[in-house]
């Protein structure tokens, strides 16, 4: 992913909020059970998703990319989006994504939905290259894009978490704000919002010393040995005194390194 790409990705997610901001649908990401089995394609849809205290009025609809379903009664609309498979502290989560349409039926809803998808698919393209720690599978390349939102704001004013349906849990944020955030934080230097208009000392980035590279080296293949025994990552990374997405970086950087190195 370059800078370029990824600048040409905040732009369009800032042109859409500036365009839709208003009237654009609220993205909902509804969390299963961990490690859930695979079943068919059909994703339920919760009251809470429709009405606030409205009676069930719909069970289930397919997830194909262009899915809709219109609630008569509350006058709003459903959009399938796709599935994805999330990995937090507590497991690895199956997704099954939801955006729904304020405005029933409306042209500008459906002209929002349609850019959302769009700038989300060419985000997820973009973030393709160097790979997502917290996504373990992805349906296409919006849900990678959406998973990676999730991910990086669960826990921030960005993501709302709603009561429990069952056993799962269930949350909620705007699709071009949250995504506006996220591109933020990822081309920042480390400040949220504050985005890096200028390169480190020496051009690049820098390198990490000898003694960093073999302990960073050394702590990798510590792990794919635990991992053959079955060890659980999050046990892993919590004896190494690390927290899960700073091992995950971690391994990431590793890996970077053998692929310039042709190992």
């Amino acid at each position: 992913m370059t800078l370029d790409n990824a600048q040409r990705a905040l732009r369009s997610f800032s042109n859409a909020y500036a365009r839709y901001g208003d009237i654009a649908p609220s993205l909902f990401a509804l969390v299963g059970e961990a490690n859930r089995l695979k079943g068919g394609t059909a994703a339920e849809v919760p009251p809470e998703l429709i009405h606030p205290n409205a009676p069930m009025t719909i069970g289930q609809f397919q997830l194909s990319e262009n899915a809709r379903v219109h609630i008569e009664d509350f006058r709003i609309t459903l959009y399938a989006v796709g599935r994805g498979d999330l990995r937090t502290d507590e497991g690895v989560y199956e997704c099954d994504f939801v955006l729904r349409g304020e405005h029933y039926k409306s042209d500008t809803a459906e002209k929002a939905v349609e850019s959302f998808r769009r700038v989300a698919k060419e985000s997820g393209a973009a973030l393709l290259t160097d790979g997502l720690a917290q996504v373990d599978a992805a349906d296409s390349p919006i849900i990678l894009w959406v998973c990676n939102v999730l991910g990086d704001l669960s826990g921030t004013t960005w993501v709302r978490e709603w009561p429990k349906i069952g056993n799962r849990r269930v949350f909620s944020f705007h699709p071009f704000a949250a995504s506006i955030e996220a591109w933020k934080r990822l081309l920042s230097d480390g400040q949220s919002g504050a985005i890096a208009s200028k390169k480190p000392p020496g051009g690049g980035k820098r390198k990490a010393d000898y003694d960093t590279v073999q302990k960073e080296s050394k702590l990798a293949d510590e792990w794919n040995r635990a991992r053959e025994s079955r060890v659980a990552k999050a046990d892993f990374s919590k004896s190494k005194g690390l927290k899960l997405k700073e091992l995950d970086k971690l391994l990431d950087r590793v890996q970077k390194r053998k692929r310039r190195s042709g190992k």
